[in-house]
């Protein structure tokens, strides 16, 4: 398959290209180089490397602009189809009435075209599945595993029936927590991107600093081949540590990246066989870590496995709901679920086959939520409303630190980049210093002599 190029990928954002905007461009970049140049003192040979270098960044630089507000405008669809989905389908139990009441909410757009094409599907199609592979057409589109999810309820409460407005209301809870996420995300991102902002142009005052040291000295090191040189490298990877991030808030909010949860997945079965005890020496350090790793997964993939639990108790007893989870489980649960379904095949009404679930991890949100279950399957249906609320308050309570341990993972490269330019500048500064009092010492041997 051919990489999208640049130009291809701005289309696609509904970038329009013109030769007005080129020019703007091309014009800012002149200043910019300009200003950078003289600031720097840079002979004209690194101020063309420097500018040639901002030109051929440009189209980057729109495309993350264009990026941000693309991602942004599908997180807004998404978050108001799925409110409007699921308050229309609490009124009409209806797929294809849901799809019609959630379309005329939107203006022309990606959204309103792919709810016209899921309503066509199924006025067109008269096959069992017609309704399923409406929606994903949608589904397929954004690609956010809540849209699947609230998809799938809309289904099985047509197929099955039973009661469904509660499931409703919890999904629609569910997508406002999940809102209230991502803009927190989003300002925290923000923030850390405007802070690394201000720390480049820290770090390029502190560089320029030593010009004006030095001409207080009666020295002129500006116009040192390595000091050009090493200014023009500095100009240049700051430039590259703005645009990375930069790129950090053009990150899609609504697709899920699983290479951690496959990785996860991968040491699972590689110690699958061990315990802590009986890993060797030399491992166990390894261990420890890949281990660390696994857990930190667990914790964000067992509160989707326990929003989709409740869903499932709403119309089938515990084991059961625990058999039908296990297809749409995260992949890091998978293998401790076998362990538990053939466990409650072979004794229903153990507790040890609920408290022993991934025991090994010592995850105590894990163990909590699993005696609920084990409560609930005990006392039947007249403790369900009290037992799903407790499940759902303890959920919650994992999905805000499974949304704080996500935060943590993706602002762990902002850190660095708000380091970056200290570090470069640094560096710099250091070399500076050193051609500087080179060219002091050397005067001074001069008039010595």
């Amino acid at each position: 398959m051919a990489r999208e190029t640049v130009s291809d990928e701005l289309k696609k954002y509904g970038y329009v290209f013109s030769k007005k905007k080129t020019l703007i461009s091309i014009v800012a970049v002149f200043f910019v180089t300009f200003g950078l140049g003289k600031l720097f003192r840079l002979d004209f040979f690194y101020e063309v490397v420097l500018g040639v270098f901002l030109i051929i960044f440009l189209p980057f630089f729109i495309r993350n602009s264009e990026r941000s507000r693309y991602v942004q405008k599908r997180f807004s669809d998404v978050n108001v189809y799925i409110e409007q989905f699921l308050y229309s389908f609490e009124k009409t139990g209806k797929v294809l009435e849901t799809l019609y009441d959630v379309k005329e909410i939107f203006e022309d757009g990606l959204m309103k075209k792919k709810i016209e094409m899921a309503i066509n599907h199924i006025a067109n199609s008269y096959d069992s599945d017609s309704e399923k592979d409406a929606l994903s057409i949608i589904e397929n589109e954004y690609k956010y595993e809540g849209l699947k999810l609230i998809h799938e309820f809309a289904l099985g409460v047509e197929r099955e029936g039973g009661e469904y407005r509660s499931s409703a209301k919890i999904l629609l809870d569910d997508r406002r927590l999940w809102m209230d996420r991502v803009l927190e995300s989003l300002n925290e991102k923000k923030r850390r991107r405007n802070r690394n902002t201000i720390s480049i142009l820290m770090s390029l005052i502190l560089c320029s600093m030593i010009y004006f040291i030095s001409f207080r000295m009666d020295i002129d090191v500006s116009k040192n081949i390595y000091v050009q040189f090493g200014t023009s490298l500095v100009l240049i990877l700051d430039i590259l540590i703005f645009f990375l991030s930069d790129r950090k808030m053009s990150e899609d909010y609504l697709t899920t990246k699983d290479t951690k949860e496959n990785r996860a997945y991968k040491l699972q079965e590689k110690w699958k066989d061990f315990k802590d005890v009986k890993i060797p020496f030399m491992k166990r350090l390894f261990y420890k870590s890949e281990k660390r790793l696994v857990i930190r997964e667990i914790e964000k993939a067992f509160p989707r496995w326990i929003l989709d639990m409740v869903l499932l108790l709403q119309n089938d007893n515990v084991f059961v709901s625990i058999e039908k989870s296990y297809e749409k489980a995260p992949l890091v649960l998978k293998r401790d679920l076998e362990i538990l379904i053939s466990e409650l095949k072979i004794n229903p009404t153990g507790i040890m086959s609920y408290v022993g679930f991934m025991k090994q991890y010592g995850i105590p949100d894990v163990e909590a939520a699993m005696k609920v279950l084990y409560s609930l399957s005990e006392n039947g249906n007249g403790q369900v409303v009290n037992e799903l609320g407790e499940i759902l308050t303890r959920n919650r309570q994992m999905i805000d630190r499974a949304s704080k341990i996500k935060n943590e993972d993706n602002m762990a490269g902002m850190e660095a980049l708000f380091l970056a330019p200290q570090i470069t500048a640094g560096i710099k500064m250091i070399c500076d210093m050193m051609v500087m009092f080179g060219v002091y010492l050397s005067d001074v041997g001069k008039i010595g002599v």
